[in-house]
């Protein structure tokens, strides 16, 4: 291939959310150039983005390509497994037991209301549809596994007796 020597390898860190939705980024290449360049929503880690003709100025004055391996940056609470992104939050017994709505920061940070079912238990997964990644055959979900803990107030065991008495 015609200018290979001349191409410039290098990494691109993107957040999930970014990876998962896309973005765009603003890149300096090693000429000194800026280079605007669209990420695709479903961007998988691993991916060799290719910009044709950013790369280094070769002997015989042809250009070489920029060969970008995309890099996917850990996010604090959720993970990718496979076209999957799978969570974890931890709810107070009371509301695992009466059941309502809390709301989690997304892979993008912006916040996503979960509901939980009545009589929740440690591991069970509230599952939100097509929300993880594509390929060209299937898209994966959203998944957040419940984590049943932590302190219980007694506000909270009034309210939810009162809430409930009503809705009866």
């Amino acid at each position: 291939m015609e200018g290979s020597d001349n191409n410039v390898y290098s990494r691109l860190s993107l957040t999930l959310g970014q990876a998962l939705y896309g973005t765009a980024v603003t890149l300096k290449t090693s000429s000194g150039s800026t280079v605007k360049l669209k990420i695709k929503a479903g961007t998988q880690d691993g991916k060799v983005l290719r910009l044709t003709g950013q790369g280094e100025r070769g002997e015989h004055g042809g250009l070489g390509d920029l060969l970008l391996k995309v890099r996917i940056i850990d996010h604090p609470f959720f993970r990718k497994e496979g076209l999957h992104i799978i969570g974890k939050i931890e709810v107070s017994p009371v509301l695992a037991l009466y059941g309502g709505k809390t709301t989690v920061s997304g892979p993008d940070d912006e916040p996503i209301e979960v509901e939980i079912p009545k009589n929740s238990r440690t591991g069970d997964v509230v599952t939100f549809c097509g929300m993880g990644f594509a390929d060209c055959k299937s898209r994966g979900d959203l998944k957040i596994e419940l984590k049943v803990g932590g302190k219980i107030e007694k506000e909270e065991i009034l309210y939810h007796q009162l809430r409930s008495e009503w809705l009866n």
